[in-house]
């Protein structure tokens, strides 16, 4: 794992000292180039001053919480760094911090291994990040059919930085599936369902947000000529 993070500029923020220093370890050992702040008041001081290409962040925290923090950072102009949130299950709706720009989390109790190779994708630039194999051993098919511009135009899609939000009728889907499928213009999509909402029965699924593993050629050209349109800032849309 060392040289993972060479020149990556990594600012890690937790009000416990002994989590800011694992964390620290890790991404030096990797080769970055590590700050700390103990709240987000205080990294969002640092941030300003300096540019970062990633922030760890917790969420809990006496004198300024992570998702302030976040919302300040997605919410500046320009390009922002990459943002994981360190937190409990209950901390954050996952559509909430995705539509927000959000670009993963680390969930405790640590488990550092997915952390850092999760960290390194995300910091890879798009063609590179979803021109990558897809290494999982089941993916299930997912019922959407049509061209990428008919479900644009009927609403029952919308684009991310990361993914994208897909309405439709998802009776076999959970959260954290792999998934792919197929469009009638050739366009290819794999990627995890990182969030599902319920129709208003709380029964049958309604939606879904997914992060793109991989997109072929096709995928590919259609996505980003969507986000230079709607040049967004979120990473999965929530709508």
């Amino acid at each position: 794992m060392s040289g993972l993070f060479s020149e990556k500029n990594i600012l890690v923020v937790d009000d416990e000292p002994d989590l800011r220093e694992i964390l620290r370890d890790e991404l030096e050992f990797a080769g970055a180039t590590v700050s700390e702040a103990e709240n987000g008041q205080q990294a969002l001081l640092l941030a300003k001053a300096q540019k970062f290409d990633a922030i760890i962040s917790d969420i809990r925290m006496p004198g300024g919480d992570g998702l302030t923090l976040a919302k300040n950072i997605k919410g500046q102009e320009g390009t922002s760094p990459v943002m994981f949130l360190v937190t409990g299950f209950a901390d954050v709706a996952p559509a909430e911090a995705f539509d927000m720009g959000i670009e993963g989390f680390v969930y405790k109790p640590f488990n550092l291994g997915p952390m850092m190779e999760n960290l390194s994708r995300a910091l890879l630039d798009s063609q590179q990040r979803w021109s990558q194999a897809v290494k999982i051993a089941t993916i299930k098919k997912l019922p959407v059919t049509g061209t990428f511009a008919e479900l644009l135009s009927k609403s029952l899609i919308s684009i991310g930085l990361g993914g994208m939000f897909i309405r439709g009728n998802f009776s076999e889907i959970r959260a954290q599936d792999a998934v792919t499928f197929s469009l009638a213009d050739s366009s290819v999509f794999t990627g995890i369902v990182r969030w599902i909402q319920y129709d208003t029965d709380n029964k049958s699924p309604a939606s879904l947000g997914l992060e793109f593993l991989n997109l072929n050629e096709s995928a590919c050209k259609l996505v980003n000529e969507e986000i230079a349109r709607t040049k967004t800032k979120s990473y999965i849309p929530r709508k």
